[in-house]
Parts: structure tokens; sequence; C-alpha cells
């Protein structure tokens, strides 16, 4: 795709994807994590800038707007805050929308691969394994009636066991998942250089996975 393309793609998108980062907290301490501690004061969102963008979202040209919630984890901020996110939406939407559970939330988690891989990427703090709690609160999640998509990012330590991941994800009746690289930032909080990937491992990765 050309440079020209893509800006024509952009302008003839009919929806708008925004992402708001509402803290750096979290109650792991994943070793790849590019948000914890990234910033010395970010523990709340403004509620003033979440009005103004909340409003300004729905007054683009774009047919349809998605809202994506981040951190750090971002059920840290409370209910309360998800509550008012809701009013607002409601309050300023003149277009379809994407509104936890009961208002059409969607909610994600990430899962590194098999509970080994998991606990070596994404230990709780304290580097104790998070791998069942992160599991019982999908299972959670999918019997409220839920869907619960993944992340899954990929470390050095997943190298090498593609079919091993993918058949595990298999066994959770998993069948679509996205693919983040852990690519190595001095100035992170929390990191670790040797796992991180280089662009040929992330080749790798995905080659060997296509092939299994």
């Amino acid at each position: 795709m050309t440079k020209g393309t893509f800006i024509k793609s952009l302008k003839d998108s009919t929806s708008l994807n925004i992402i708001f980062q509402l803290t750096d907290k979290c109650v792991l301490s994943c070793k790849y994590c590019f948000a914890k501690g990234a910033h010395k004061n970010l523990s709340t969102f403004k509620t003033d800038i979440l009005e103004k963008a909340i409003k300004q979202a729905f007054e683009t040209r774009h047919n349809y707007i998605v809202f994506e919630w981040t951190g750090g984890e971002p059920l840290l901020v409370g209910i309360d805050f998800f509550k008012q996110v809701v009013s607002l939406q409601k309050k300023y939407a003149t277009k379809p929308i994407d509104f936890l559970l009961e208002n059409n939330f969607s909610i994600s988690t990430t899962i590194d691969g098999t509970e080994k891989i998991h606990n070596q990427n994404r230990p709780a703090n304290g580097n104790l394994p998070s791998y069942e709690k992160v599991q019982k609160t999908r299972e959670y999640i999918m019997a409220k009636g839920g869907n619960c998509g993944f992340i899954s990012t990929i470390t050095r330590n997943n190298l090498g066991y593609e079919k091993e991941m993918l058949d595990f994800f298999r066994a959770l009746n998993i069948h679509s998942f996205h693919s983040n690289p852990y690519i190595y930032f001095s100035k992170n909080k929390v990191k670790d250089k040797e796992i991180a990937l280089t662009n040929e491992d992330y080749a790798k990765y995905f080659i060997s996975q296509f092939n299994v």
C-alpha cells in the first residue's frame, strides 16, 4: 500500500477507534510492560478531559465509534468511572456505538501461552504466578454471557512452542487472538532484555505458527 492509498483509506473510513490509557497502575508485573509507572501522576483520568474526548468523538464525521479502555489495569479505576463513561456516551451519542457486560463493553485479557510460558512472561506482583487467576477471571466473564477476547504478547519464551500454544488455545475453544511482540525499551519500569524479540525473532515466530 502506497502512502497516498493509505491516506485515502483513512479519509474513506466510516469508523473511529479511540484508545484511553486510564491508569499506569496494575496488579501484575509483566516483564514486557510499557505502561506501569510510566507516568508519575497517572493514577486517574480527569472527568473534564473524559467528557471533552467523548463529546468530540461523536462530533467527527465517522458513523461508528469504538472506545477502548486500557492501562495498566483499567478496571483499577473503579466501576463508578465506567458508569460515568456510559452516562457521557448516552449524553453525546449521535450515532451507533459499543457501550462492562450489561452495557456491551467488550472485555479482553492477555494469555501468553501455556501455563508455564504465561507465568514466565506475566508474573503477578512479587513474581508470583498469575495464570490461574487470569483463567478464572476469563471463565467468570464467559459464564456471565460475555465474550472475552485476548492478546498474546510474544517474547523469546514463546519461540519454539508455537504448536503447543495453538493446541492449548484450541483446547480453550479460542480460535482467534492478537499476537503482539515484546520490544525492549530501556525506560520501561518493568523490563527484561533477555526475553525481548528482534525483528528476525518475530518473523520466525509467525512463520513457525503459520507452518503449524
